[in-house]
Order: C-alpha cells, then sequence, then structure tokens
C-alpha cells in the first residue's frame, strides 16, 4: 500500500523508495485555497490545522508542515510585526534590546507570540495525518533568527562587531532549540530548519554555524525526527559549511544543487522547484518534472525552493502531483 509517510521515511533513510515524494511546503497558499486571509490562518490554530490538511486533501502531496512564517520566533522574542498584505506573513517593524531576553524568557518562549497557536495546530496535524502523512514543524533557522533580533543583516555584524554578533546569535540558538524540543516532543516525521541567511555566510564563518546548527540537528535526531535544511540563497562560496551539516535532508537551489547532491553521502536532497516555475505556464511543467524524475531515485525528493506562493494557480500543483506520480515505479 501507497503510504505518503513511509516513503518519505525511506528516501530520508537511504531505504529503498517505491517512488519519488512530493514534498511542497504549502502554508499561505491554504489560507487562499481555504478563502480567509493568512493573518486570520496563522491566529487560529483550528483554522490552520484544517486549512493545512484540506490543502494536502486537494492536491494529496506525501509531507504537510505545520506553518511557513519566519517571524513566528521574533515575534515571540517580543519584536512587534505588522500586517501589511492579506496574502502573506507580516514584516517585522523593530527588534527588542538583546539583553533584555532572560533565561527564562527563553525557557518559555513557546507560549509567546504566535507560537501558542502553531504548537495547538501541530498537535491536530499529528492527530489526524500522522498515521498516513509525514507531518513537519518548520523552525526559523538561527542566522535568520538573529538577523530579526539584532534588527540588521547578521553577516554584515559578524563583520562589523563580531562579538555583539555572536551574542545574538547564541540567543537565537538558543531560543530556536526551545521552539525545537516543542515540535520533536509531538514525535513529528521532520524538523524543517529554514534559514535564508546561514547558506550566504562566507567559509570562514564555518565553526560559528556549525557550532549553532549542530545542537540542533542533534535535538532533532535525539526526538528520532529527521532534520531537514532549507538552504534558501546556497552559494558555492558557502558549500563547505552546508555539506558540513549532518542532516538527513536537503533543499538547495537548483544553481548549486549538483555540486551539493556530489558531496554529500547519506542525504537526500530535494530537487526545488522554483517560484516562477509554480506560477508559470502549465505547459512548461512536464519537461521540468521529466528532467527532475531522470536520475537515479535512491535519495531523490521533490520540493519547492521556499513556500509555495499564495497565488499558485491550483491546476499547476495538480499537474506537478500528476506527473510525479506518472513517473517512473
Amino acid at each position: 500500500m501507497d503510504i505518503p509517510r513511509e516513503i518519505v521515511g525511506k528516501v530520508l533513510h537511504g531505504g529503498k523508495q517505491a517512488r519519488v515524494p512530493f514534498m511542497p511546503l504549502v502554508c499561505t497558499h491554504a489560507a487562499r485555497l481555504e478563502q480567509v486571509t493568512v493573518r486570520k490562518m496563522l491566529s487560529d490554530p483550528a483554522l490552520l490545522a484544517r486549512a493545512v490538511q484540506n490543502a494536502q486533501k486537494l492536491y494529496n502531496y506525501d509531507m504537510v508542515i505545520n506553518v511557513f512564517d519566519p517571524t513566528i520566533e521574533a515575534e515571540a522574542c517580543e519584536c512587534p510585526v505588522n500586517w501589511i498584505s492579506d496574502e502573506d506573513v507580516p514584516v517585522l517593524e523593530d527588534h527588542p534590546p538583546v539583553d533584555s531576553m532572560s533565561e527564562h524568557a527563553v525557557s518559555t518562549i513557546k507560549s509567546k507570540g504566535r507560537l501558542p497557536v502553531i504548537v495547538e495546530a501541530t498537535k491536530r496535524l499529528k492527530i489526524n495525518l500522522g498515521r498516513t502523512i509525514a507531518v513537519a514543524g518548520v523552525v526559523t533557522g538561527p542566522f535568520t533568527l538573529a538577523g530579526h533580533l539584532n534588527g540588521s543583516d547578521i553577516i554584515d555584524a559578524l563583520q562589523s562587531d563580531p562579538e555583539a554578533a555572536k551574542t545574538v546569535i547564541e540567543l537565537a540558538g538558543r531560543v530556536c532549540l526551545e521552539v525545537c524540543k516543542s515540535y520533536c516532543e509531538m514525535e513529528l516525521d521532520l524538523v524543517v530548519l529554514a534559514d535564508s541567511v546561514m547558506p550566504r555566510l562566507p567559509v570562514r564563518y564555518r565553526a560559528q554555524a556549525l557550532s549553532v546548527m549542530n545542537p540542533l540537528v542533534n535535538l532533532i535526531r535525539f526526538y528520532n525526527s529527521a532534520p531537514l535544511l532549507l538552504a534558501n540563497g546556497c552559494t558555492g562560496n558557502s558549500l563547505d559549511i552546508v555539506a558540513n551539516m549532518e542532516v538527513d535532508g536537503i533543499i538547495v537551489d537548483a544553481a548549486v544543487e549538483a555540486d551539493v547532491r556530489g558531496r554529500l553521502t547519506g542525504c537526500a536532497v530535494g530537487r526545488a522547484i522554483p517560484s516562477s516555475v509554480l506560477k508559470g505556464p502549465k505547459d512548461g511543467l512536464p519537461q521540468y518534472i521529466e528532467d527532475c524524475l531522470r536520475e537515479d531515485w535512491r535519495g531523490l525528493f521533490i520540493s519547492t525552493e521556499w513556500q509555495v506562493p499564495f497565488d499558485t494557480p491550483p491546476e499547476n500543483l495538480h499537474e506537478i502531483v500528476r506527473l510525479i506520480r506518472g513517473g517512473r515505479g
């Protein structure tokens, strides 16, 4: 029997897979399908869980995520947010003084901001879908979060004031550990570390990156979940950092995917469908998916480079699933 959760587990743990799983990152697009604003969906756990479930039921892909909002963790750290669009996640308006974050504040982070909404929705997803569909929690990576807490790009801060930047990164790492733990305790199949800053780090910050990221990977593994790295924006210069993170799966941009695949062993690599393709002409999809399925399937899955855009045509996602399911095996 074709059980998506088992297929995802096999691809991430080196087993023989019957087909290539489709693991898109669907969040705000689910609000469109549910005909509600993103703000309303991300403020109501029952609505969020229902929207995510309905999107999976409509398209029949293999993994659901609980949320995709890079401001969730920052808001829980008391960064104010501004909802400027009904079709997107909010933007950060300011950042709190880092020295105001006590250890108690960090340890109780899952009770702050909208994190309780996300935690409750995740519980519902696990209960309702977890027997057959892979359920993943998404955590904003520590370098992205550090930039939010710092109020500026943390790479620039590392160059101008390295000691202060290190303090912020360590704080962000502790916050991410608490969020990861809250998801892992629900026995999720995967935890996605979504960081668009870490993959741009110059290679001289390799030790710094691994010292913050490895504890997250180790925690996820401790709970028998699979760590998956979403390394959006990875460049050739930062491949050395990414390749040394011992994750079970990785999604990188198409420009560096071949290089990553050549350097990694025992790690599943996701073919990331660009947003431009997701939203483009439907007749351009067959050739793209055929190219994705042309190589050896072992350790291969198909995902998206970031979250599926709100306004992605539903017929395109239906077509992608049809094409993937019609491939070999």
